[in-house]
C-alpha cells in the first residue's frame, strides 16, 4: 500500500494535485496498522476505488488511547493553557481555509457530493465549528451552570 494517495484533480471548477496520507497517525507519527490491514476507499459516484487506507485494529485503538495519555501528561493536558489551545485550534481553522478548494475536492471525491456543495457548505462549516470551539478554549473552567 502507498504511504499517501496523490490525487490529480483538473475539472472546470478545480486544477491542482492534493495528497493525502493513507496511514494512522499514532503518537505523532504515521504508522501502518498493526495487522496490516487496509479498507478500500469507493468512489460513491461511479464505484471506483480511490485508493485503501490503513485499518486500525484494537491494537492500534490502545497504542492511539496510551500515546494520547503520555500525551496529556507530558506535554499537552495541564502543560497547555486554555489561550494557546485556542490559538491553535483558530491556526488550523486559518490553514484549512487557506487550502479549502483542495479539501472541497478530496471531500467531494470521498462523500460523492459535488464540488461546489463541499466548498460552499462543509468546508467553510467545519471551519466555523473549529473557530466557535476555539473561542471556548480558554473560558470553559469545568463548572456546571444550574438551570432552574
Amino acid at each position: 500500500m502507498p504511504d499517501t494517495l496523490i490525487q490529480n484533480f483538473d475539472s472546470a471548477l478545480y486544477k491542482g494535485a492534493v495528497v493525502v496520507n493513507t496511514k494512522l497517525f499514532i503518537g505523532g507519527q504515521w504508522v501502518d496498522s498493526s495487522d496490516k490491514e487496509t479498507v478500500d476507499v469507493i468512489n460513491p459516484s461511479n464505484g471506483s476505488m480511490i485508493t485503501k487506507v490503513s485499518a486500525g485494529g484494537a491494537t492500534d485503538v490502545d497504542l492511539a488511547v496510551n500515546a494520547a495519555k503520555r500525551a496529556y501528561t507530558t506535554s499537552w493536558g495541564l502543560q497547555v493553557p486554555g489561550h494557546e489551545r485556542g490559538r491553535l485550534m483558530y491556526r488550523l481553522a486559518d490553514m484549512f481555509e487557506k487550502n479549502m478548494e483542495a479539501l472541497a475536492a478530496i471531500e467531494a471525491l470521498d462523500s460523492g457530493k459535488h464540488f461546489v456543495h463541499t466548498k460552499a457548505r462543509d468546508i467553510p462549516l467545519g471551519i466555523s465549528n473549529m473557530r466557535y470551539f476555539a473561542g471556548w478554549a480558554d473560558k470553559n473552567h469545568g463548572q456546571t451552570i444550574e438551570v432552574l
